[in-house]
């Protein structure tokens, strides 16, 4: 879930959509679709966060600051997705 597609039509596939085991994102889009109960987590086994964005490419080293906040920030944002990995039942990576 990139945010160079409109989140409408992002919602709209995943209402068709009933479960996913596979997620990939930047964390400001998955922080939205989030929000607006778009995601489906019951079945959630890996979450990749994409950080490979345009500022990231600009300044060719990675802010493991900014990388940590924005994590914290999904994480602290969706109880569901918080316990998926405290309970081990998902991993996450980083792109």
């Amino acid at each position: 879930f990139a945010k160079h597609h409109k989140i409408d039509e992002q919602i709209k596939m995943l209402s068709k959509t009933s479960n996913l085991n596979v997620i990939i994102g930047t964390p400001k889009r998955l922080d939205d679709l989030i929000e607006q109960k778009a995601l489906n987590l019951k079945r959630l086994k890996y979450l990749c966060l994409d950080w490979n964005d345009e500022n990231v490419k600009q300044q060719r080293l990675c802010d493991l600051q900014q990388i940590k906040q924005e994590l914290l920030t999904l994480l602290t944002n969706d109880n569901s997705l918080r316990q998926k990995f405290k309970n081990k039942k998902a991993k996450i990576c980083l792109f």
